[in-house]
């Protein structure tokens, strides 16, 4: 069998149990991640040779000129009867690997995500500014921020920059334009996207990941500061200690960071009785006082704010009940996001 055809097959499986990555180590079984676990696909070993193979049969000469220096590669993979991969190549245990990541042409909405429409419609027409989306590792933020985007896309006239590691979502241009920048094939850092982002007259600007760069953090109140809406994915567990990490990053602009901030949005999956993946939210809305308490770090006040459910704020609890409400999700489940905050 050909070598493309052994990884199409695979490929072709995955999209079949709608996986969102699969998992290939050299002669060892292939693994599917299908609503966030890891999977044991029904499919053969694929060899060392093979893994070499595919990269010199798919990838230009550039990319297998980098694999051999490096033993590490990024590209991007096209099926026709699927759509794109970006593909990572990398080394363990002296073997190759290799990691396949499905890029979603289709944008979830917010009823997809059981998100509230009516506020996360208000959030996306800010029109400039810092909004913090965070999460846990591997907890949807990307598909949140994907909405988002895809909702700005229907109903304004802008130009969205996107600057990811890597690209899960591909767009189509309607009302708005589309520029998706990936670190290591398009730019080589975030540092390095965010500071050449001033010179791409971009409306919006997501950047996926702060990945601890305090150079990052400085070049987005600049983007925030000269006119642009900043949406920035934050791995944290709430909202408050999203803004407390990025505080940190930057001490020395805490004042134009407590400035800029619009808001915070945390979100918390959780598997709905129908089987979907959903999200409880919390939000923090960065009015009057909470610019004060964001500048002081006033990590009592801030929660305090946060959980009165006023002025656009919404605790986790109120997004909680409002989802056991509808129905959407379990008892157990209810207690449990709200025990686990």
């Amino acid at each position: 069998m050909k070598i493309e055809q052994i990884f199409k097959d695979i490929l072709e499986m995955a999209a079949a149990h709608q996986a969102s990555h699969v998992h290939v180590k050299a002669d060892e079984p292939v693994f599917f991640r299908v609503d966030g676990n890891i999977e044991k696909a029904d499919t053969r070993p694929v060899s060392a040779d093979e893994i070499l193979s595919f990269i010199g049969e798919t990838s230009s000469m550039d990319v297998f000129a980098k694999w051999q220096k490096s033993r590490r590669v990024d590209f991007e993979y096209f099926l026709e009867s699927i759509g794109r991969f970006r593909v990572h190549v990398f080394m363990q245990r002296g073997l190759p690997s290799a990691i396949f990541q499905s890029v979603k042409s289709d944008t979830p909405g917010f009823e997809d995500l059981a998100l509230s429409e009516s506020r996360m419609k208000q959030i996306c027409q800010t029109e400039n500014g810092l909004i913090l989306l965070c999460s846990n590792t591997l907890s949807g933020r990307n598909a949140t921020a994907a909405a988002m985007l895809d909702y700005i896309n229907q109903t304004a006239k802008k130009h969205i920059l996107c600057i990811e590691d890597p690209i899960e979502y591909s767009f189509t241009d309607e009302n708005s334009i589309f520029t998706q920048r990936e670190i290591g094939i398009d730019a080589e850092s975030f540092e390095m996207a965010t500071r050449e982002a001033v010179y791409e007259n971009a409306d919006v600007v997501f950047v996926s990941s702060l990945r601890g760069s305090s150079g990052s953090m400085e070049n987005i109140l600049r983007l925030a500061e000269r006119g642009s809406l900043v949406i920035c994915g934050v791995a944290a567990h709430n909202a408050v200690s999203a803004i407390q990490q990025v505080g940190k990053l930057v001490p020395a602009f805490k004042k134009q960071f407590s400035s800029m901030l619009r808001f915070c949005l945390a979100q918390y999956p959780v598997t709905a009785l129908s089987g979907k993946t959903i999200f409880a939210q919390e939000v923090f809305a960065n009015n009057g006082l909470g610019r004060k308490f964001v500048e002081d770090d006033d990590v009592a006040r801030l929660t305090a704010l946060i959980e009165s459910g006023r002025d656009g704020n919404a605790a986790l609890v109120q997004s909680v009940q409002e989802l056991f409400a509808e129905n959407k999700i379990s008892k157990e489940d209810a207690l449990s996001l709200i025990n686990g905050k």
